[in-house]
């Protein structure tokens, strides 16, 4: 167990400290300087927002993947117990992808563990962007059961849309 701990540990970490290059803000300045020295003509809000969302998607995308490395439902009490001993929000957040990668059915449960996290991040915007964004995503790529679905989009602030088409319920003319 201690092995695959420190394995899962390392995973994490490793992912990690690309993140937190690309969170750098003094990096992303540098960077946006970099871009509007060989474009004078552009205007800097607009490499600066460009920059950031181009740094969001390879956060997610770098989150993403570290959470595929270690999503396994045989390790996932393991991954927790790394999680606990490691409790940063980039860590829960890496949790939750692998949790949400490896579970049957969102229930109860995890909409309970979904409030509770973002909940306690409330301060940290980019957390609970990043947690309501693929929470979503598994909404729309999953069947999730309506008043579960329902009080996690009252949570984030987003209007709830069922689905409409389920399997033998065909939409009607």
């Amino acid at each position: 167990k201690e092995v695959i701990k420190n394995i899962i540990e390392t995973i994490i970490d490793s992912g990690l400290r690309l993140v937190k290059i690309l969170l750098d803000e003094q990096k992303l300045y540098e960077l946006i300087e970099l871009i509007r020295a060989r474009n004078p003509n552009s205007e800097i809000n607009k490499i600066e927002d460009l920059c950031r969302f181009l740094c969001f998607i390879v956060v997610m995308k770098n989150i993403e993947r570290i959470a595929h490395s270690i999503s396994v439902k045989e390790i996932r009490e393991l991954v927790t117990e790394v999680v606990s001993n490691n409790s940063t929000p980039a860590y829960e957040i890496v949790r939750y992808f692998s949790v949400l990668n490896t579970m049957e059915k969102f229930t109860k449960k995890e909409k309970k563990e979904f409030l509770c996290l973002y909940r306690r991040h409330k301060n940290n915007i980019f957390v609970q962007k990043v947690l309501s964004l693929r929470t979503q995503h598994y909404f729309n790529t999953h069947t999730v059961e309506h008043d579960v679905q329902q009080s996690i989009c009252s949570e984030i602030g987003i209007e709830y849309k069922p689905r409409m088409l389920r399997k033998g319920n065909y939409l009607k003319k």
